[in-house]
């Protein structure tokens, strides 16, 4: 069974990001979250740890008193030339605060501009975990052209950006959520070739509807330190995996800096007009 690692392509991220800021590229992020979630804080500190790495700047600004805190609210609207990263969950509305963010800053991809780019087929506007499983298998050069893939989660910065991933790489793709009846998801388990974990949820995969052709990516993260799916397979159990952790989760904050490196570059001396037909 072939583990699919995440650590060498970091370690070439993390290369390529010093390269950048050692030669003036310089960032500022701005770090949203809400800390009466432990999530969030380690979230924020696991990114503040690569920026320092990197040698970016970053700011943080929690969330309190819910929607009376208007001033973090107004700042978030008023960032215009520096990264803004939303770290999930929030006790506001989280597609207020989206709402909030300038495309331009938005290395997370999920304003309605940069999700316009994703969904009219630009795979370049994916969010840091899609990003973090295309660069995986794109890395261990996984065929997806005519397999069937199942995504588990429909959230819009994970499941729902994964799906598109795959159905631009012509696989035939089933995307399965909270609603899914029990008996329709172990159908579409024991016919999938890839089985992407995207809920947060342990214990909707039974291994008795595993076999050794497929491959599964795991998402997820949970305080027992395993992932979605919430044990390790066996050596012939699968054709692959992303163990957790060591799989998806050492990309995801490279790919969220590459994410907005990737703005930067795009829109730094650019004009509005030229934004807007881009």
């Amino acid at each position: 069974m072939i583990q699919l690692l995440g650590k060498d392509l970091r370690k070439k991220d993390i290369a390529e990001l010093k390269d950048k800021a050692s030669k003036n590229v310089n960032l500022t992020f701005y770090l949203v979250y809400d800390p009466s979630f432990n999530e969030s804080c380690s979230y924020v500190n696991s990114i503040i740890k690569t920026l320092d790495k990197v040698g970016w700047q970053h700011v943080t600004y929690k969330l309190t008193k819910s929607y009376r805190d208007y001033g973090a609210l107004n700042k978030i609207r008023s960032i215009k030339d520096s990264m803004v990263i939303l770290a999930r969950p929030v006790l506001f509305d989280e597609e207020t605060l989206i709402s909030l963010i300038d495309y331009r800053s938005d290395p997370d991809m999920l304003t309605d501009f940069n999700k316009g780019k994703l969904y009219s087929g630009n795979l370049n506007y994916l969010p840091a975990t899609a990003m973090s499983v295309r660069r995986l298998v794109e890395y261990y050069n996984i065929d997806c052209k005519g397999k069937k893939v199942l995504v588990i989660g429909r959230s819009i910065s994970v499941g729902l950006p994964i799906f598109m991933y795959f159905q631009r790489k012509n696989a035939t793709c089933t995307l399965a959520h909270s609603k899914t009846e029990k008996i329709d998801l172990n159908k579409a388990i024991i016919e999938s070739d890839i089985i992407v974990l995207a809920t947060g949820k342990q214990g909707l995969i039974d291994r008795k509807f595993l076999n050794n052709k497929q491959i599964i990516i795991d998402c997820g993260y949970h305080s027992n330190g395993t992932g979605d799916l919430g044990f390790v397979p066996n050596d012939n159990e699968l054709y692959a995996y992303t163990p957790v952790p060591g799989g998806v989760g050492p990309l995801t904050i490279t790919s969220l800096l590459k994410n907005a490196l990737l703005l930067h570059t795009l829109y730094k001396n650019s004009k509005e007009k030229e934004l807007n037909n881009f």
